[in-house]
């Protein structure tokens, strides 16, 4: 894992280390900002054994389309530009592509409820040689990973990829901008909000881990006083343990 986390760093990536999919490290944003130091990856991947996640965004200069699904990804692989850069996953494709100076992309989940996850700024993908948390299977690099010969991204090839279907008054076209302006302050029901917050990223189509990770960020700055993270757990855990109700209004 240690030799694969360097090899990733000389591409020029910025890395975290992961429990199955989740961060590690409580604080890691410092990390779209700078990329690790050699002793920081010996700690998180040679002594401890970490699976790898890749920070996309500016700092990698890299963005990557999370094809969640065999099909889907067969129909990026005949429709979206080629990329020696990929990931095979648990159920699908990563597709890296790279970004021109100062690009910035933001990060999108299920685009037009399909699946697709754009992987932008302040967000990462997992990493082969990673072990997948549910599957026990290794994720897997192909083609040559030659960074040069990787095409650089346009946003327009997202719309392609996932277009737009009828939207549904539920929909939430960003929902990681969206639970931005809700507070959660204590004595002002603070829990229901965070609730709320839970179930909006459910309803978007986030993953259990996906929308806990999106839950801590959020905690940081629209949460008075702080959650901690076994109670931001617990919220996200209530929410995806109930279905939406008929007709429920965000």
């Amino acid at each position: 894992m240690f030799e694969d986390a360097r090899f990733y760093r000389d591409l020029g990536f910025s890395e975290l280390p992961l429990y199955g999919k989740l961060p590690a490290i409580l604080e890691w944003k410092h990390l779209t900002k700078r990329r690790p130091t050699e002793e920081e990856l010996v700690l998180w991947f040679r002594k401890t054994r970490h699976n790898i996640g890749i920070i996309c965004g500016r700092i990698s200069r890299i963005a990557v389309l999370d094809a969640d699904s065999q099909e889907l990804a067969e129909r990026l692989l005949r429709e979206l530009p080629e990329t020696p850069m990929m990931t095979k996953t648990a159920k699908g494709l990563h597709f890296f592509y790279r970004l021109k100076d100062g690009q910035h992309v933001p990060p999108r989940v299920r685009v037009n409820r399909m699946m697709l996850d754009v992987r932008g700024e302040a967000s990462y993908v997992v990493a082969a040689p990673s072990i997948h948390p549910d599957t026990g299977k290794p994720y897997e690099r192909l083609g040559s990973w030659d960074l040069k010969s990787v095409p650089f991204f346009s946003p327009s090839w997202v719309e392609t990829a996932a277009p737009n279907p009828a939207v549904s008054p539920r929909t939430v076209r960003n929902p990681l901008s969206y639970i931005k302006t809700i507070r959660a302050l204590q004595g002002s029901g603070g829990s229901n909000a965070t609730f709320r917050v839970a179930c909006i990223l459910r309803d978007a189509g986030f993953s259990e881990a996906e929308a806990l990770a999106a839950m801590i960020e959020w905690n940081h700055t629209n949460a008075e006083p702080k959650w901690t993270v076994k109670e931001l757990l617990h919220k996200v855990q209530d929410a995806f343990s109930k279905p939406p109700a008929k007709g429920e209004k965000r």
